[in-house]
């Protein structure tokens, strides 16, 4: 790696830099020509539409996640236009490089700016590495830029021993926080590295800034905590997002942690996407083995790096919450495991350079190398191009489903008209570009029905006791508020698995529709409802 340390001293290296960014531009070129690649990318849509004309939060329409993702979008709405998703995708792409900045920073800071080049490079490649919507706006994908940023900031603080890096840090974490409670866990990261690992683990004497800087960190961390808070009393909506988010992520958590759906899940989807990326794996767990052997006779200047190192196990935590394991979880422990392996793939080209492998084998180790490294993206990249196909399959939603039902609401339909959808089919309200008529824009709510529970597809499982609070009046007074012209059920269609909870097993909702609605049509499995014009 000689050639290109000297490289980088050269004027030469922005053409590294344009290089990867080029290269995050074409693996993520799917994403530009089209509109939605994940039906999450729909609600997310349609929630940013609902603050933009004026709504409230968790009460014009309602989530369990804090509010990131919906600032995001509703920002690129704003300046793009309404459900602009290729500006949300571009955004994603300058979000993606602004996270490899920061694992470039930390890698060179922890090595050279060989590693930090490296590890830049092995975040663009392998966050596009598994499932053909491994590429969508997913809100793990913009958090892990502040999250990454953050930890950022810490290491800066550990060599600096500036409490106002740690500050900073901290601030970021907060707002990695408003994305997803996930982020939380890097909490426990700082903690356990300035309060434990550091003054007690090194041969250092004692030094107090550990503590203090962990106390900027907290101090930092609150302060947009706080902002949050004061942000949702002034608009009076506190207990509803207490309700909604905190509540509503309790129950989606203990839903999906039975012991041995656990297990299925770590092994299946975990396994999956160790293979899609085993390149990180193979470098990042010999340089793990490596650093925990070197554990107590590490010296101050290596210390930081068990800080990369804690967060690394810290993120599995995360990705684990909920057993769930669902593909963009996985982006969390990405940055942390692209660190890692950079540091050991840059001694592992160093051996190669020094020659002192015979031929053959540092012939089979470059090709092992290149192998691991582009064969990824490029049966990603493929598996892009069949991804009809490839959800047909999986029997999983693709957005394009809901076109044909989207288009006839289109047609049907004035541009200020409202819609209802029964079920889990965002895509309908973003592609017919009609607004939803109620604050829930999928029916779990209502249904009890809540995603990657393991006993949802047992038909004799009881929902019951899983239906928020109040949801069936709220229902009700949405739908008398703003009188949507369509009610559409996919159940029938069993489109999203929502064949299991038919309108007919809800005598309210059938009486509503009986005196307020006449049957039109059936397209695709998709009833069809129109209201009834009033006297």
């Amino acid at each position: 790696m000689l050639y290109l340390a000297r490289l980088m001293n050269s004027k030469q290296k922005y053409l590294v830099f344009f290089g990867l960014i080029a290269l995050c531009f074409l693996l993520r070129i799917f994403s530009l020509w089209t509109p939605l690649i994940n039906v999450d990318e729909s609600q997310f849509a349609e929630y940013a539409n609902k603050l933009l004309s004026g709504g409230l939060p968790f009460v014009a329409s309602v989530d369990t996640k804090p509010m990131g993702i919906y600032w995001f979008f509703a920002a690129v709405f704003a300046v793009f236009g309404k459900n602009n998703m290729i500006a949300v995708h571009v955004a994603t792409i300058l979000c993606v490089l602004g996270t490899s900045y920061y694992i470039f920073k930390i890698s060179k800071s922890l090595s050279s700016e060989t590693s930090g080049i490296l590890a830049a490079l092995f975040y663009i490649v392998f966050s596009t590495c598994y499932i053909p919507k491994f590429i969508s706006t997913s809100i793990v994908l913009i958090m892990m830029l502040p999250l990454t940023a953050s930890m950022w900031y810490a290491v800066k603080g550990e060599r600096s021993q500036k409490q106002v890096h740690l500050f900073f840090s901290g601030i970021l974490f907060g707002l990695a926080c408003l994305f997803k409670y996930q982020a939380g866990i890097n909490l426990f990261v700082l903690a356990v590295y300035f309060l434990i690992i550091r003054p007690f683990s090194f041969k250092t004497s004692y030094n107090p800034f550990r503590q203090k800087g962990f106390f900027s960190f907290l101090f930092g961390g609150s302060l947009v905590g706080l902002a949050f808070l004061a942000h949702l009393l002034s608009l009076g909506i506190w207990d509803d997002f207490l309700f909604y988010s905190y509540q509503g992520n309790s129950a989606y958590i203990s839903a999906g942690s039975q012991f041995f759906t656990f297990l299925k899940k770590a092994f299946i989807r975990g396994g999956s996407f160790i293979l899609a990326t085993f390149l990180l794996w193979y470098f990042g767990v010999k340089r793990i083995f490596a650093s925990l052997r070197n554990f107590s006779s590490s010296e101050p200047h290596s210390s930081a790096e068990y800080l990369i190192l804690v967060w690394f196990f810290f993120s599995l935590v995360a990705v684990s919450a909920g057993g769930r394991f669902y593909d963009h979880y996985f982006l969390q422990v990405l940055p942390a495991l692209c660190i890692l392996a950079s540091l050991e793939a840059e001694k592992f080209f160093d051996v190669l350079k020094a020659k002192t492998w015979p031929v053959q084998k540092r012939k089979r180790a470059y090709s092992f190398f290149l192998c691991a490294l582009l064969l990824p993206p490029i049966l990603a990249s493929g598996a892009r191009l069949v991804a009809d196909d490839i959800y047909r399959l999986a029997k999983d939603d693709h957005p394009h489903l809901y076109i044909p039902l989207a288009k006839y609401v289109d047609e049907h339909t004035a541009k200020t008209d409202t819609i209802f959808v029964w079920g889990f089919a965002t895509p309908i309200y973003f592609y017919s570009n009609r607004e939803a008529a109620s604050r829930f824009l999928w029916c779990d709510w209502m249904t009890g029905r809540i995603s990657g529970n393991p006993h949802q597809g047992d038909k004799h499982f009881e929902e019951t006791s899983l239906l928020a609070e109040k949801s069936w009046g709220y229902l009700f007074e949405d739908l008398e508020q703003f009188k949507p012209v369509y009610f559409i059920d996919t159940a029938p269609g069993n489109y999203h698995d929502y064949g299991k909870f038919p309108i007919q097993k809800y005598p309210q909702l059938v009486q509503y529709l009986e005196e307020k609605y006449r049957f039109e049509t059936e397209l695709n499995g998709a009833h069809f409802y129109r209201r009834k014009k009033e006297i």
